[in-house]
């Protein structure tokens, strides 16, 4: 399902590059492979299917403990504690892998914000 998303995205995103739009997307790339392989897809396998995937230019991950209150009820991943934490090693991994930037997700709201300011700043 990620993988034919992105394969799905492609052409939008290209579109809106194309008119020099700046594109900000959560859940990309990144999560096709954190959580395909937390789910049990081999990584090499994924990285080799996404291959096509147009790369970002700036990949931030939010880090920090869960915030267990903001569960959504229902949702196909946030009720299962043991893959949530598994995605979340693999997003750490990853981000070291790629050279992804990490903000801490714990800090006080406008100091994250602030940090992925300062870090889309060095970009554009």
């Amino acid at each position: 399902m990620f993988i034919e998303n992105l394969k799905r995205l492609q052409p939008v995103i290209q579109k809106l590059l194309d008119k020099e739009v700046y594109v900000i997307f959560e859940d990309y790339y990144a999560s096709t492979l954190a959580w395909g392989s937390a789910k049990g897809l081999e990584l090499e396998w994924l990285k080799n299917e996404t291959s096509f995937a147009i790369k970002e230019d700036l990949a931030i991950l939010l880090d920090g403990k869960r915030f267990v209150f903001a569960k959504e009820q229902g949702h196909i991943h946030e009720q299962n504690d043991a893959v949530m934490e598994k995605a979340r090693k693999q997003f750490l991994s990853l981000a070291k892998e790629f050279g992804w930037k990490i903000i801490r997700a714990n800090q006080d709201k406008e100091k994250v914000h602030q940090q992925i300011v300062e870090e889309i700043k060095k970009v554009i």
